[in-house]
C-alpha cells in the first residue's frame, strides 16, 4: 500500500513552490508531463514482475481528482479489475513497453504527426519478449478519445509509405533501437523530431526526402 499521498500523484505547486495540491493519484512509475490539446497527459508503466500480463502500461489524461488505480489495478488487465471509482487509461500499452518521453507534436516539417501526441517506448531489456523499443504517435480528439496510433522509429511505416517489416520484426533482426533503448524526445520550432537513446546518442527524424 502507498502510505504517502504524494508517491505515485501528480503535484501542482505555485510557482515559488508553495501551495502545494495533489491533482491526481494512482499512478506507479510516471514518466513524462505533455500538453495536448489543452488537456495534460501521462505515461505510466506497469508492475515489472507479472509476466504474462496484458496491456498494464498506459497513457492517462490527467484531471482533477483522478486516482489511477495503482496498487490495486493497471491498464486493462482483466485478472486485475479496477474498481468503478478508477479513472480508466485513454490508452494502453503491453507491459513492459515503458512509457518515458512525451512530447505534442507543433509543426509544420512533418505533416503526417500534426496534432498527435508523440511517445517513447522504452521497453526492458531483461524480458525475453520485446515489447517498446520505438516511438509511436497517438491521436486523441479534443475531449481525449483514443483516434489512431501509428509507428515512427524505427519503421516509419507513415513517413516512408509502407515498411518492409514491422517494429517488432526490425527488432527482433538488430534493425531497430534493440538493444539501445530509445529514452525521450523533444520537438524543435521547425518541427524536427529528436530521439535521444541509450549509449549517448540523439537521433532526428525527417520527413523523407528532406
Amino acid at each position: 500500500a502507498v502510505d504517502d499521498p504524494a508517491q505515485g500523484a501528480v503535484l501542482r505547486y505555485d510557482l515559488d513552490g508553495t501551495a502545494r495540491e495533489i491533482v491526481a493519484t494512482g499512478l506507479r512509475q510516471p514518466g513524462d508531463l505533455a500538453l495536448y490539446h489543452g488537456l495534460l497527459w501521462t505515461g505510466d508503466t506497469g508492475w515489472d514482475a507479472l509476466k504474462g500480463m496484458g496491456q498494464i502500461d498506459e497513457i492517462d489524461r490527467v484531471t482533477p481528482g483522478a486516482d489511477f488505480g495503482f496498487p490495486v489495478c493497471a491498464g486493462d488487465e482483466a485478472s486485475l479489475p479496477c474498481p468503478d471509482d478508477v479513472t480508466p487509461p485513454a490508452y494502453t500499452f503491453p507491459a513492459h513497453s515503458t512509457p518515458l518521453g512525451m512530447a505534442a507534436y507543433r509543426g509544420d516539417a512533418i505533416p503526417i504527426l500534426q496534432d498527435t501526441l508523440l511517445v517513447v517506448l522504452s521497453g526492458n531489456r531483461n524480458d525475453p519478449v520485446i515489447a517498446g523499443f520505438m516511438v509511436t504517435a497517438l491521436r486523441f480528439d479534443a475531449q481525449g478519445q483514443f483516434v489512431e496510433r501509428y509507428d515512427l522509429m524505427p519503421n516509419g511505416d507513415r513517413l516512408a509509405g509502407g515498411a518492409r517489416y514491422t517494429t517488432d520484426q526490425l527488432n527482433y533482426r538488430n534493425s531497430g533501437f534493440f538493444p539501445r533503448r530509445p529514452l525521450d524526445l523533444a520537438v524543435s520550432p521547425e518541427g524536427w523530431v529528436y530521439v535521444s537513446i541509450s549509449g549517448g546518442r540523439i537521433l532526428a527524424l525527417r520527413q523523407p526526402g528532406e
